[in-house]
């Protein structure tokens, strides 16, 4: 075997070598000039070792370091039996993981940064003992500089944007840096790269994270409708509220056996149950819906519900096999043993009735400069909301007050003290705003009660997927990024 260093046909075009097409196979005839890119070189490397290889640094003056972990690529120029490989000038490969670089001979300094991921252990990066301590020194400095930036955006981006500080440990969090490490490290050699060239956007997380919930619903299916034809599947079911929001979910977990006698639970599904009233008929139609995604609708009669004592799901069961839950049992009996309280009525007020109270208060202030008497008139009115019965109902306070004080020594006031200021002295337009803001807050308490607010959201998610199917542009970006983010979670 012998090393040809003079066949000019065989050295690649640097200036074209970044948008160059790789060519993997080599020329047979000298006539035929090839041009090589990083990437072609590695690939022909790694999967056509018959026509590429890596040959030691033949130059006397190769004393770095690198050269210890890099050697010169080179490419098969006969077919004889005694094949001849001639050096791929401008390219230098790791000997281990065959990553390439661009090399000249004045400069070695992408080779020296090279991290080859044979050498890590578990795809970490690490810093490996070298016998230069000061090239280690160097590297841990830089290592901790790095680190304490990282550090700052973290604290940055959490207090920014209103993430939980245990983000930064989220394992999938962690699998993303480290994926984009291990891109950066692969593609060091082809330039700058932007984040944005990796980053999807939050419609095709979206379309990823339909089409993969779609799968595993199709693998749980073949589960779940088996265990059903055997009588081995329990789903129980039950309804709680998001008291904030004021929306209510349909949850329900399944429980079966498999033919190896193991025991599998988990959360089958939990939707926005929309219907206003949580009667039997409006429970038993959304259970169907949501069971027959699972392919278990027409097996319904072979599957054990497990379910409290509520008069909804007893009646909306009744023509299935129920099991009351013993644990909802239990709960009651040890908080009435344990907690007993004395139920209070509720007022109910039909909605063409006002409730009024009037309630007088008299206080006496003293200040520095005077010493007022102050009577207050609280009136109260109480107005059934548009719920009627199963609503609670809304106070209003509208106070007024009267102030009778002693001027006296009015003339030797200084300074205004501000703190025993009643309604009845301030201006008019501030008197205004406090109208207004109690007009406001009382607008908010009823649209939360009509549940208005939901019905709006709605609308407004049903406006934007007609946008988006029209091909409109949304009226602002904020929009367009949290329009999806307005659907609960569960009904991917």
């Amino acid at each position: 075997m012998s090393i040809d260093l003079t066949d000019d046909n065989l050295i690649p075009d640097l200036s074209n070598a970044s948008s160059s097409v790789p060519c993997p196979i080599p020329a047979q005839s000298s006539s035929t000039q090839v041009t090589y890119t990083s990437t072609s070189i590695k690939r022909g490397l790694r999967h056509d070792k018959s026509h590429y290889k890596i040959l030691s640094n033949p130059s006397k003056r190769a004393t770095a370091s690198c050269w210890a972990k890099f050697s010169l690529p080179a490419v098969r120029i006969s077919d004889e039996k005694e094949a001849k490989f001639s050096i791929i000038k401008g390219f230098a490969s790791c000997n281990s993981c065959f990553e390439t670089y661009f090399y000249n001979d004045s400069s070695t300094t992408n080779l020296n940064s090279h991290r080859c991921p044979m050498e890590h252990q578990q795809g970490q990066l690490t810093f490996k003992s070298s016998e230069n301590p000061l090239r280690s020194t160097i590297g841990a400095k830089l290592l901790k500089k790095k680190k304490e930036d990282i550090k700052k955006l973290c604290a940055n981006w959490v207090a920014c944007s209103m993430r939980p500080f245990s983000i930064v440990t989220d394992p999938g969090f962690k699998q993303i840096l480290q994926e984009c490490l291990t891109i950066g490290r692969d593609l060091r050699s082809e330039g700058e790269l932007a984040i944005d060239d990796l980053l999807p956007s939050d419609r095709t997380v979206r379309n990823d994270v339909d089409r993969a919930a779609q799968h595993e619903r199709n693998l749980l299916k073949i589960k779940l409708v088996a265990a059903a034809d055997d009588y081995r599947l329990s789903i129980s079911p039950d309804i709680w509220s998001d008291k904030y929001r004021n929306i209510s979910y349909l949850g329900a977990t399944a429980h079966f056996v498999d033919d190896n006698g193991i025991y599998h639970y988990f959360d089958l599904f939990c939707s926005e149950f929309k219907s206003k009233n949580k009667t039997a008929v409006n429970v038993l139609k959304m259970l169907e819906a949501q069971l027959a995604v699972f392919g278990l609708k027409e097996l319904m009669d072979k599957i054990t519900f497990v379910t409290d004592r509520g008069a909804n799901f007893i009646k909306a069961l009744m023509a299935f096999r129920v099991l009351l839950c013993v644990a909802h049992r239990l709960n009651n009996v040890l908080k009435k043993t344990f907690y007993q309280e004395i139920s209070k009525k509720k007022t109910i007020v039909s909605p063409g009735k006002i409730l009024t109270t009037s309630t007088s208060v008299c206080r006496t202030e003293i200040t520095p400069t005077k010493t007022e008497m102050t009577t207050i008139t609280t009136r109260t009115f109480a107005q059934a909301s548009p719920e009627g019965n199963e609503e609670d109902i809304d106070d209003k306070n509208d106070i007024d007050t009267e102030e009778s004080s002693d001027d006296d020594n009015d003339d030797d006031d200084d300074v205004v003290d501000y703190t025993s200021t009643t309604i009845a002295n301030l201006p008019p337009p501030a008197k205004a705003i406090l109208d207004m803001i109690k007009d406001c807050k009382s607008l908010v308490k009823y649209v939360k009660k009509a549940n208005l607010n939901r019905e709006l959201q709605l609308e407004r998610e049903k406006q934007n997927i007609n946008n988006s199917i029209n091909g409109e542009d949304p009226p602002s970006t904020t929009n367009n990024s949290s329009k999806a983010a307005t659907l609960h979670q569960s009904s991917v």
